[in-house]
């Protein structure tokens, strides 16, 4: 049988921190060691570091087994530290850029994702320039600090339209102008559009949009109301709404864009507390406090199935989150903590699609499994924001 194994791979201190799972016989008497970077639990191998790129240091496992006495036949989990060698390098915490104008400059058309119906005009040559980051208006204060008044600046710094023949690239969208939009590929979202308060706020509203075809989200429209109607200014379709033909080397994920928005409003507003909710239905779906940004967990699927026999080992390089369910909001931990962090000024707002929110929960939950049982929950009493909250991971490529 295979003994389950878990660990997380501490570059920036040289450590490898594992859990593994054996009988508590074994956990009592067996010596656990490492040979031609291979770990033993006594003459029974568990993990080949060297099948996944990770290299110990000649330096004797630091090993903590467990106080309690357990019939032989039980499992019990043993800590164990590990030493890498110096060579090991430290990944930057940046993530990866997806599909900046370099990329697309070349495309010829844009499909919806969902049912591949296209949406822009193919007779136009677009130009395809990349934009600031999202927060550059917030920043601009930094960037201009050399006049004698602060407002002197701000008939300058207009807001960046759609241009047609222009296919403006950010971090996670394209923006096109309706021009360049084949008639009736779109269709603003009714329900959202009918809630609308048009004699509130700005003139113009930022509005979800479907494909006209198979009814799915692929972005959000800038609309005015003018004699009873809207009228559509500016288009972003979602990067991970759409497809560009001819095809991409790599076709990224709506996690590898939320990678990107994480990191991004981590950073830039210095937070570590995101509240998930959606775009459609405002409803949250989860609370997600950002534990560490870049870590790399080595495993196998033991302590997702104990009756595993698949001794694979696989490396993934993660954030590790902390994140609280949310979709059964009628949960009275769930109700509490949904006040407590509406009321915290620190905590960032990300919108996305519901079908997307679900997809990134499901997703966050699927990898707590893969953790020790005393693992997959934080219940330290002074993190009083995070109490009985969910550890979990978001893959970052």
């Amino acid at each position: 049988m295979v003994i389950p194994f878990y660990s997380e791979k501490l570059t920036n201190i040289g450590v490898l921190r594992a859990t593994l799972l054996v009988n508590a016989e074994a956990a009592a008497k067996a010596t656990i060691t490492v040979q031609d970077n291979v770990l033993l639990v006594g003459s029974d191998p568990v993990v080949n570091f060297s099948d996944v790129g990770v290299a110990l240091a000649s330096v004797p496992p630091v090993v903590t087994r467990p106080v309690e006495t357990r019939t032989a036949n039980q499992r019990v989990p043993i800590d164990v530290k590990l030493t890498l060698t110096k060579s090991s390098s430290y990944a930057s915490p940046d993530s990866e850029e997806w599909w900046p104008a370099k990329e697309v400059r070349h495309f010829q058309h844009m499909n919806c994702r969902n049912c591949a119906n296209r949406l822009l005009q193919t007779s136009s040559s677009f130009q395809c320039k990349d934009l600031p980051s999202e927060h550059w208006y917030e920043l601009v204060e930094c960037w201009i600090c050399h006049e004698t008044k602060p407002e002197e600046h701000r008939a300058r710094m207009q807001p960046i339209l759609a241009r047609p023949d222009a296919l403006l690239v950010g971090s996670t969208y394209f923006l096109v102008h309706p021009d360049n939009i084949i008639s009736d590929a779109v269709v603003v979202d009714k329900p959202l559009a009918s809630r609308v308060k048009w004699d509130r706020g700005t003139m113009s509203k930022w509005i979800m949009f479907n494909c006209n075809q198979c009814g799915h989200p692929i972005g959000e429209g800038q609309y005015e109301q003018r004699d009873e109607e809207i009228k559509l200014l500016a288009a972003k379709f979602f990067k991970y709404c759409v497809s560009i033909l001819p095809s991409l080397k790599y076709q990224p994920t709506f996690i590898d864009f939320f990678v990107c928005d994480l990191l991004e409003a981590a950073k830039v507003h210095a937070t570590h507390r995101f509240i998930i909710q959606g775009r459609n239905s405002s409803q949250i779906y989860a609370l997600l406090w950002l534990f560490n940004w870049d870590t790399t967990v080595v495993y196998n699927k033991g302590f997702l199935d104990s009756s595993n026999e698949n001794s694979t080992v696989y490396q993934e390089r993660v954030m590790k989150v902390l994140y609280l369910d949310c979709s059964h909001n009628d949960d009275i931990l769930v109700q509490r903590h949904l006040l407590s962090w509406g009321k915290d000024k620190t905590a960032d707002h990300l919108l996305y699609p519901d079908a997307y929110c679900r997809q990134l929960v499901t997703a966050i939950c699927e990898t707590t499994k893969l953790l020790p049982s005393s693992m997959r929950t934080m219940n330290h009493p002074a993190m009083t924001m995070t109490q009985n909250f969910s550890v979990g991971f978001v893959n970052r490529n």
